[in-house]
């Protein structure tokens, strides 16, 4: 093959323009996200019952829906929210499970229990959902083209018009539309007049309900002609619900319900209200579902509220604009870096053949990735960026090797470059099969482990192994056709050559190489006169890096930020929404008018507040943002103090929110709220712990009203009887619905003043018996203060709670380690459990996985390394490399104050298949020179010193392409930088010290090894 490209050369050049051909056609369809799609698929089932209590909603609606829910397979957890009204199940399955297939299984097995349910809980809706829970992007509605729209109307059309068309996107889980008022008829009957007429809160339910309805009569069949009847009786003005007869008088006088009550076109009672930079507005939020596409979703998203044609809309905060962000720093990163490359190969070669062929290498191996990528289904992404950032300075290693062996010929001729390449082309494949066998482990890994880093080991093994087909057809045409057309190749030879700029630059570089070389020379010999010494020393580096190990701290990710905060501000349990607005609206004033952020906004519930804001683009490092989340927390602490409230700042991303959670089980609420304060107050005692928050919240103040039997029987009124008038005549169901323009009102039936400032007027209220008497209520129940639950949590079957550790300047290790101890110290009945959340569960198995992939990369390297040298020995020499490399990134953790994480591991990994690469070429040159040198003209360590330096120069050129290209990567900063950075300076420290240990212990251990065997034998 090789031959027969370098005969036909044409044919090289078009195979190389196809292959770029795909690859820009690839990167054109290439779908983009953040992070490859790791999240657990999951949905939610949630179940309306309004008015009732949280502990009915777990005995009658969440606890049957768990049982049946439980039989379906693929479940990895279960978590359940029981508050008054509605149950909330969040359902998590593996993450190879078909998410769709899962929520038709759900919907068959709820629909097996539905007609179990009370006759008025609502119909069960199944959606896909995020288990972060944050929205991925909140846009303010601001008005409506061609009128001055109240917030009730923009509301409304955000409910029947946009919220839809978001629900239609691929990937969205929910629309959540906040703030404005939403329209609703009220029927308040006046208590006394009721009384008076004998008319019972029922009677005024049936007779609305009645009143408002429409039957088809049938068909009537007479002659040619089928004639259809209906009787419409729809409610289509307020003057119908007014004029709705009840009885009559004892005058006879017809009495309505305008007699008895008052009928106003009014508003919902408010649950939440929200604002931007101040202003109240109608705000959207549109969470995704756990492995939808983000990106796609942000941007969709945004498309459809920004072409919204009638609406005055912004989108005030996108995930979608972090990631674009991360992308666009990693990719100018990486282009930067083939620049910086492009400039190393122009300085260290004179001519044109060497510049082209070598440049044209890079895009033609990166482009050609694209093509790969599509193929195997594989996004553009941070990790496969990186990938790609990585091969920048890879890629021409084996086209630097082949064009130093290229240049050794005597000629240009085809009969020589094809020797040239002959004699590197076994190293080269071997250096890059070394290199790319490494992320063969990955395969054996978890299915976390395969998604995470499966992206970017494609991307790194696809672009080595174009590059390797590269180097061996395409680099060898190029040199044939340059050197014997010159100035046809590269028409702007002459004047770059005569660039005094670059001649001057080329000059320093060659001083350089000389004096390097020189250097080297005498290093070398120095060496091999203090054999023991190098190994001595190179013991000593080794010894100094499992010492200080134990010190280099543990992470998940390296610490960053994205620019986004969340604040929450919690209130007591029972805090009033006008209260709670208050106090927040006086956060936002004190965040607006500080000097790091650019925009603000919120969404104001009872009893908390959530407030979204981004910094300033003047605020880049980690540590001026950890500066702003504390003074913020204290701050608005105080702020917040007359109400007894409390802030919590936290990052929107949540694998940078350094918290870790702890879920404590049991079957009673209040003994495990007990066991919780107290871990909460010793875990916050600890060093570098730097709050730890509860979690849940405190029963709301509640009366029970238990009805005496005794007093209750003459009367002839009923416990379901009281507990009906009650819940109807204070909560105020919705008892039908009114039709105008094509819109359905909810129709709210209550009694006037039925918000009570005390329960002593609430006992007055007065039941009627069957024979119309009125009861006064307080005749009937005794009283008892109490505090109810407001949200009941249950996992996988039983009920919990959760604290949450914010940590300071503790690793998670060693935090996990220092609560482990402490809550051995709290008190836990029999029953009682506790573990910690799920995020750290996975990262160290993740982690554990990811360090047994080295261990496993390590040996298939020595196991293809053997197979090469048909030697145990060689490899061996060729592995020291390794751990050696190991120990540089070790100690430049240690120095730099960067931690392990996820990044470094991955780094690692690259670095088992990058440093041999050197090592292999070196000891193959080694071995031919000695099976050369087999008449032993020379002495071994004169052979392996010549070999070495004549090795001097393509060791360090490969070496400096790889670091240089890396360098921007290392220095570029930004969103999504802490994904990449920890990469890129595991992979330059590891590989700057495994090349200085290539350059002089394995001449040494080579030495060793040669001077021990007979060369008659050497393999």
């Amino acid at each position: 093959m090789i031959r027969y490209f370098i005969q036909n050369r044409i044919s090289a050049y078009m195979l190389m323009a196809g292959l770029m051909i795909f690859g820009v056609i690839g990167l054109t369809k290439l779908p983009m996200a953040l992070m490859p799609p790791t999240a657990y698929p999951g949905i939610s089932v949630i179940i309306e019952y309004p008015g009732i209590a949280p502990e009915k909603i777990e005995s009658l609606i969440t606890k049957p829906a768990e049982q049946i829910i439980r039989t379906v397979p693929g479940i990895e957890k279960i978590l359940s929210l029981s508050e008054e009204g509605k149950s909330r199940i969040n359902i998590t399955f593996h993450i190879e499970t078909d998410v769709k297939t899962a929520s038709l299984q759900v919907r068959e097995k709820i629909s097996l229990i539905r007609n179990s349910f009370p006759r008025a809980v609502q119909e069960p809706v199944v959606v896909r959902y995020d288990p972060s829970d944050r929205p991925a992007l909140i846009a303010s509605i601001e008005g409506v083209h061609g009128q001055n729209a109240t917030l009730t109307q923009i509301r409304e059309y955000a409910e029947r018009h946009l919220k839809p068309a978001l629900q239609r996107i691929d990937g969205v889980a929910e629309i959540v539309v906040a703030g404005g008022l939403q329209r609703e008829i009220h029927i308040d009957a006046d208590r006394g007049l009721c009384e008076a007429r004998s008319v019972s809160f029922g009677e005024l339910f049936s007779a609305v309900q009645s009143s408002n309805i429409s039957l088809p009569g049938g068909v009537l069949t007479g002659g040619a002609i089928d004639y259809f009847l209906h009787t419409p009786g729809r409610y289509n003005r307020l003057r119908d619900i007014i004029e709705t007869p009840l009885s009559f008088s004892g005058t006879g006088a017809l009495v309505t319900i305008g007699d008895i009550a008052q009928v106003d076109d009014s508003f919902r009672d408010r649950e939440d209200i929200a604002r931007h930079n101040g202003n109240e507005r109608v705000m959207v939020y549109v969470h995704k579902a756990g492995n939808g596409n983000i990106l796609e979703v942000c941007d969709n998203a945004a498309r459809v509220i920004t072409e919204a044609s009638s609406l005055t809309a912004a989108v005030v905060y996108s995930q979608g604009r972090y990631i674009r962000e991360s992308l666009s720093n990693v990719l100018t990163a990486g282009i930067w870096g083939l620049c910086i490359v492009i400039l190393i190969v122009v300085l260290l070669y004179r001519g044109a053949g060497p510049v082209i062929a070598i440049s044209l290498s890079i895009p033609v191996s990166l482009v050609t990735v694209f093509a790969c990528m599509y193929f195997a289904g594989i996004p553009i992404d941070v990790m496969s960026l990186s990938g790609l950032a990585l091969g920048a300075g890879m890629v021409v290693d084996s086209s630097i090797i082949m064009m130093e062996s290229l240049l050794g010929q005597k000629d240009s001729s085809e009969s020589s470059i094809l020797s040239g390449v002959k004699s590197v082309a076994t190293a080269l494949t071997a250096s890059t099969l070394t290199t790319v066998i490494v992320f063969l482990p990955i395969v054996f890994g978890n299915i976390m482990t395969r998604t995470m880093y499966g992206g970017m080991a494609f991307t790194v093994s696809a672009a080595l192994l174009v590059s390797l087909l590269v180097s061996l057809i395409l680099v060898p045409a190029v040199f044939i056709d340059s050197e014997s057309r010159k100035g046809s190749v590269f028409p702007g030879r002459e004047s770059l050559e005569k660039n005094k700029w670059l001649s001057f630059l080329r000059g320093k570089v060659r001083n350089m190489e000389k004096q390097g070389t020189l250097f080297y020379r005498e290093l070398l010999a120095w060496s091999f006169q203090r054999k023991k010494k190098v190994l001595i020393i190179a013991g000593i580096f080794g010894t100094a890096a499992l010492i200080i190990t134990p010190f280099v701290k543990q992470e998940f990710v390296d610490p960053a930020g994205s620019g986004e905060l969340y604040v929450y501000c919690e209130f007591p349990t029972g805090t009033s929404l006008d209260s709670t607005a208050a106090a927040v609206q006086a956060a936002e004033k004190y965040i607006t008018a500080s000097d790091y952020t650019k925009r603000v906004s919120s969404r104001i519930e009872k009893w908390r507040g959530t407030i979204a804001l981004s910094l300033k683009d003047s605020i880049t490092s980690y540590n001026e943002r950890k500066a702003v989340m504390e003074t913020l927390k204290q701050k608005l602490n105080r702020i917040l103090k007359p109400l007894k409230g409390f802030a919590f700042v936290t990052e929107t991303n949540e694998l940078q929110a350094r918290e870790l959670g702890i879920t404590f089980f049991g079957d009673d609420t209040e003994t495990l709220r007990r066991i919780a304060r107290d871990s909460a107050g010793k875990i916050n005692a600890l060093p570098g712990i730097s709050e730890c928050l509860l979690r849940f919240r405190d029963g709301r103040p509640s009366y029970r009203l238990s009805v005496d039997r005794m007093k209750t029987e003459p009367s002839g009124l009923s416990s379901y009887e009281i507990a009906t008038f009650l819940h109807n005549a204070l909560y105020g169901p919705v008892v039908t619905k009114f039709i105008d323009d094509d819109r359905e009102i909810d129709v709210r039936l209550r009694y006037a003043g039925s918000r009570l400032k005390n329960i002593e007027d609430l006992l007055r209220y007065a039941v009627l018996t069957d024979k119309g008497n009125p009861v006064s209520l307080g005749e009937l129940v005794h009283v008892t203060g109490e505090r109810a639950a407001t949200k009941i949590w249950r996992q996988d079957g039983r009920r919990c709670v959760t604290i949450t550790a914010r940590l300071g300047d503790i690793t998670f290790d060693d935090a996990v380690r220092a609560i482990t101890g402490t809550l051995k110290t709290v008190a836990m009945p029999g029953g009682c459990s506790y573990e910690f959340d799920d995020q750290y569960l996975r990262t160290i198995e993740n982690r554990n996985a990811v360090i047994g992939l080295c261990a496993l990369s390590v040996l298939f390297v020595y196991m293809l390394l053997g197979g090469l040298f048909e030697s145990l020995v060689l490899p061996c020499i060729i592995i020291l490399t390794v751990p050696f490399a190991f120990t540089g990134v070790i100690l430049t953790l240690f120095c730099t104050g960067t931690s392990f994480n996820i990044a470094v591991y991955i780094g690692m990994i690259m670095l088992t298949g990058i440093v041999v690469n050197n090592g292999i070429v070196l000891v193959d040159r080694i071995n031919r020179s000695m099976n050369e040198n087999s008449e032993k003209t020379y002495s071994v360590d004169t052979v392996i010193c010549a070999t070495s330096i004549e090795h001097f120069r393509p060791v360090i050129i490969t070496t400096l392409s790889t670091i240089l290209g890396l360098l921007p990567a290392l220095l570029k900063g930004g969103d999504g930088a802490h994904l990449w950075r920890p990469l890129s300076l595991t992979a330059i420290s590891g590989l700057a010290f495994s090349t200085l240990l290539t350059l002089i212990l394995i001449p040494v251990v080579c030495s060793y090894y040669y001077q021990n065997k007979k060369w008659s034998t050497i393999p």
